[in-house]
């Protein structure tokens, strides 16, 4: 996950209040648009000006650790 991280300029993975947060560095090659647009389309997540996006902790059994390495590959993708 840290290796992928790396990749797509994500300089933090943690969670917080039950929220799972991966801040987006300035240099990440994301298209912002299509990152507004993977935002828009997850219920309760949100981007913040500083890059933070926040996504509700989902399936406890998995854990968050699980749900990130599944964004990320999302991500990826984009």
């Amino acid at each position: 996950m840290k290796l992928r991280a790396q990749v797509l300029a994500v300089s933090e993975v943690a969670v917080d209040k039950g929220q799972l947060k991966l801040r987006l560095s300035p240099q990440t090659p994301l298209d912002p648009v299509k990152m507004m647009a993977w935002v828009g389309s997850q219920r309760g997540a949100s981007l913040s000006p500083d890059g933070a996006v926040r996504v509700p902790v989902q399936g406890l059994q998995d854990g968050p650790i699980h749900q990130a390495q599944r964004i990320l590959l999302e991500w990826a993708g984009l």
